[in-house]
C-alpha cells in the first residue's frame, strides 16, 4: 500500500483540523488530494521498474469505505445515496 485512507487524511486534516497538522484548510484539500495520487503513482512506476519482475507483488491504495442507508424510501434519498457512495468511493 502506497497510502492509508487518503480521504480520511486530507478531511481530517485539512477539512476538520482533527488530526495533525491540525489545520482548516477546505480550500488545500484538493491539492493535498492531488499530490497525494502523485505521490501513489511515483511509487507505483518505482516498483513497477524496479521490483515487479522480481517480487511479483501489486501495489495499491487502502480505501476506507461505509455503508450508507436511505433516510426513506424516496427516489431523491436513494439517488443521494448511491451519488454520495459513489463520490466517497469511486
Amino acid at each position: 500500500m502506497t497510502l492509508n485512507e487518503p480521504w480520511l487524511f486530507t478531511m481530517g486534516s485539512y477539512d476538520l483540523g482533527l488530526i495533525p497538522p491540525f489545520e482548516s484548510e477546505p480550500e488545500v484539500l484538493y491539492v493535498v488530494l492531488f499530490n497525494m495520487l502523485k505521490a501513489h503513482a511515483l511509487a507505483y512506476r518505482m516498483y513497477e521498474k524496479e521490483f515487479k519482475n522480481e517480487q511479483k507483488g501489486k501495489v495499491g491504495i487502502s480505501l476506507d469505505c461505509w455503508g450508507l442507508e436511505p433516510a426513506t424510501d424516496s427516489e431523491a434519498d436513494k439517488h443521494a445515496v448511491k451519488r454520495a457512495f459513489q463520490f466517497k468511493v469511486c
